[in-house]
């Protein structure tokens, strides 16, 4: 298994930040613990392709594909075996990697909204999140706060 970055994003409203929360990392939870339907795994599949599909056929979408490629130091064949690869996964697979990587330990949770609308609900669910004001923000840091040097 390869490592990388797995991103996911919710829009949702100020009010529903602490349930979306809780949905998509009950979603991630129960990836890792059940097997995925054929069908939803098909339909997955489908979905992957046809946006590997339509990035390769611009430019910019085949330098960003090699982009992520040479960074992750994969050789540039894995390019032609994509589809291929994809194709291949099996329920099982998908299942023991999601519980290898995304182990509830290992995910980060980041919400973005107004907290006065959120915070006291996300906090009982999650003590251990660190309030940053916008103020105190800075994306240029891995820990999203300026240092103070």
């Amino acid at each position: 298994m390869h490592s990388g970055a797995l991103v996911t994003v919710a829009q949702a409203r100020n009010d529903a930040a602490a349930e979306v929360a809780r949905l998509v990392l009950g979603e991630i939870g129960r990836l890792s613990t059940e097997l995925v339907a054929t069908d939803e795994l098909k339909a997955r599949r489908a979905t992957l392709l046809g946006e590997f599909a339509l990035a390769i056929e611009t430019v910019d979408g085949a330098e960003q594909r090699i982009a992520v490629l040479v960074l992750y130091d994969r050789p540039l064949t894995e390019l032609s075996a994509y589809a291929t690869n994809v194709q291949n996964v099996t329920p099982e697979q998908l299942e023991a990697a999601v519980a290898a990587s995304l182990a509830p330990s290992k995910i980060s949770l980041i919400v973005v909204g107004d907290v006065q609308m959120f915070g006291a609900e996300v906090m009982m669910d999650h003590p251990e999140l660190e309030q940053i004001s916008i103020d105190e923000l800075s994306l240029d840091s891995v820990a999203l706060q300026a240092t103070n040097a």
